[in-house]
């Protein structure tokens, strides 16, 4: 797994404000997660965007103007996001916060969508927990595109 993440540190693209700079080994082990997440879809690459996804994710979409959810599973999920990229010029994370309790983490923020003259902003959720001195990320929330 080192090798894998010190080949992402050479392609990945700094695109997250952090609210809160992340300040634990934690912290910083799941902003190092986000980064490669973020780069991943914006350098479509689907593959390595798929390798960070757990197979179990819970991911709910959110349609604010119809008020309405729902909750999908990793393959919906990546067809939603391979769609995604070819829509979506590049995206940033913006006002991130990262909370840590125990074995369980939460991080908050705004994602900035540049899909056409003017950026598009909605909120965002991430859960991770903590599996054998490791963070995974068990769930997230993203706005109906």
């Amino acid at each position: 797994m080192i090798v894998v993440f010190s080949i992402m540190s050479l392609w990945f693209k700094k695109s997250i404000e952090y609210a809160e700079k992340p300040a634990s080994d934690d912290e910083q082990k799941i902003a190092y997660f986000l980064e490669a997440f973020l780069s991943a879809f914006n350098e479509k690459k689907i593959d390595i965007f798929s390798a960070l996804v757990p197979d179990d994710i819970s991911v709910t979409i959110e349609d604010i103007e119809e008020s309405q959810k729902s909750l999908l599973d990793k393959s919906k999920y990546l067809k939603i996001i391979a769609e995604s990229m070819d829509k979506i010029k590049t995206v940033s994370y913006q006002d991130v916060f990262i909370r840590v309790d125990g074995k369980t983490a939460f991080v908050y923020g705004n994602r900035v969508y540049f899909n056409g003259p003017f950026p598009s902003t909605a909120p965002f959720i991430f859960k991770f927990e903590k599996r054998q001195e490791n963070w995974r990320l068990v769930y997230l929330t993203l706005p109906k595109i």
